[in-house]
């Protein structure tokens, strides 16, 4: 992951109008940010089944990003993680009342320049067009790139002015250090948003530490090769995996969250439930400890575009 970088943002509205979103507000923010950027670059029907134009549009290689070559399908990991409001119970709505002001982040790869253009665009106008139950409307008050590992913190718009391009990524080298930091036998996860993780074909409602570091493994593999021309990690993806067989956990107070995610565009709902709450493991946990920094910061598991998958280390 040496050439991988990544660059974190924070947006902060203000509600113009009541917002209300269900349990994973993650889930309604990608799709009205979708439905924002498409309506930016595309005409509706004209673009939707034209690989040339698919091939070319930053939209499309953001929001329906796919590669044929890809050692684990063409589906590839876009080039974001979105980052909802966290509420301090994740079982509970967020809801935010006209005036009140509330933040959600987006992590660029890639073609980050390019890429936060674009969704600064998609945030304004979405906040135009409203969103979560009852179009909610909001206007576009900050935007601060920032360093989560660090606290490094650069202001992009303050007071709802024009915004300036971000200079501040986080780099290998600070994870690395970040990740020299944490304890070598014991480690804390708090789960976030809520993390869906599927283990030879089923469901892992129980985060045992084996499918968690394997589903992260293969995200950072895709990732790198995606947005930094990386190699294969098979030789490391056996080794850790088999290792990640004796690390414990000592304590679990995660349990299950039941969401569902609705589409317009596809006239369906979809699950996207997954473990939220604390647990900790305990053993060997040296070899772990820079991937599950970078996984801090890239989240794991299916939705990532959605907002799930977002884990803290307890420090």
């Amino acid at each position: 992951m040496e050439q991988f970088t990544i660059l974190c943002l924070r947006y902060t509205v203000e509600a113009q109008t009541p917002i209300e979103f269900g349990f994973q507000a993650g889930a309604q923010l990608r799709g009205g940010l979708y439905t924002a950027l498409m309506e930016m670059m595309h005409q509706p029907g004209v673009h939707d089944h034209n690989p040339a134009h698919v091939m070319h549009c930053p939209v499309c290689q953001m929001m329906k990003r796919e590669n044929p070559e890809a050692e684990r399908g063409q589906d590839v990991p876009r080039p974001f993680g979105l980052i909802p409001p966290i509420t301090e119970r994740p079982q509970r709505s967020f809801r935010a009342n006209t005036g009140e002001r509330f933040s959600f982040g987006l992590n660029l790869y890639g073609d980050t320049a390019l890429n936060y253009t674009l969704f600064t665009l998609a945030v304004s106008r979405l906040g135009q067009g409203g969103v979560g139950y009852g179009r909610g409307q909001f206007v576009l008050v900050g935007i601060e790139a920032y360093n989560p590992l660090t606290g490094a913190l650069e202001t992009l718009m303050a007071g709802g002015g024009r915004s300036s391009m971000p200079t501040l990524n986080v780099t290998a080298e600070s994870l690395r250090r970040y990740a020299d930091t944490l304890p070598d036998a014991q480690l804390t996860l708090q789960f976030l948003t809520p993390t869906r993780l599927v283990d030879h074909g089923q469901l892992v409602k129980t985060p045992q530490f084996r499918p968690l570091m394997a589903r992260l493994l293969e995200r950072l593999e895709s990732l790198e090769r995606e947005y930094a021309e990386g190699t294969s990690w098979k030789e490391r993806y056996l080794a850790l995996t088999q290792a990640a067989e004796h690390i414990q956990i000592i304590n679990d107070k995660t349990h299950w969250l039941e969401v569902q995610s609705g589409s317009r565009r596809q006239g369906r709902m979809t699950p996207i439930s997954g473990v939220v709450g604390q647990v900790t493991f305990e053993g060997n946990l040296t070899p772990f400890k820079e991937w599950l920094a970078w996984g801090t910061l890239l989240q794991v598991g299916k939705n990532v575009v959605k907002g799930s998958g977002v884990y803290q280390i307890m420090v």
